[in-house]
């Protein structure tokens, strides 16, 4: 599995989950935001995550007490997805093309190199 976050112009993190991994809130605080916090301050040259907004879908896991927790400490906020709302999910579309493109007519050894092209 793939863990890809996003500015509006470019990949702020590309995060292999290990196979068999399962993705509790611990695991996505202290392995996954953790990451993705780390590289949104380096290009944004920003020192704190402070109003940054995560807009992810419904999963088990997002909804944690330890991830809003987190989140709130770091004054973090998080954009509801919307279920069957596709015309509303259009972050989808730009992740998706790109993927496609980048995919296509191209194989690999292993499913972790993947995320190095993206």
């Amino acid at each position: 599995m793939f863990c890809i976050f996003f500015l509006t112009d470019r990949i702020v993190a590309r995060i292999v989950i290990p196979k068999g991994q399962t993705v509790t809130g611990k695991y996505y605080v202290n392995h996954i935001l953790l990451k993705v916090f780390e590289n949104f301050k380096e290009i944004t040259k920003r020192k704190m995550v402070k109003h940054l907004m995560l807009y992810y879908d419904n999963a088990a896991s997002h909804k944690a007490n330890i991830i809003n927790e987190y989140l709130s400490e770091n004054k973090v906020k998080i954009l509801s997805y919307f279920l069957y709302s596709s015309d509303l999910a259009s972050y989808n579309f730009f992740l998706f093309l790109k993927i496609k493109k980048e995919l296509s007519e191209r194989s690999f050894s292993n499913i972790e190199n993947l995320a190095y092209i993206i």
